[in-house]
């Protein structure tokens, strides 16, 4: 998950004396098979749409905004 993209960067920014630039880039959390990067356990707004075919989910699954 996203921790991992920092979980060092600080051990290295702390051993270099020289300015550095750091980007992370990350997948992005939209689209259509976002369901498929975070686990359930953070699961807020069900039902879900577990699909990459969005066309294939309700509109219910869709706009769901029925938090768990």
């Amino acid at each position: 998950m996203d921790e991992a993209l920092v979980q060092d960067l600080t051990t290295q920014i702390d051993s270099t004396s020289a300015d550095h630039v750091v980007v992370v880039h990350k997948l992005g959390n939209h689209g259509p098979s976002y369901y498929k990067r975070y686990p359930v356990a953070f699961e807020r707004f069900v039902p879900t749409c577990n699909c990459s075919d969005l066309a294939t989910c309700s509109r219910q699954r869709m706009f769901s905004k029925k938090a768990r």
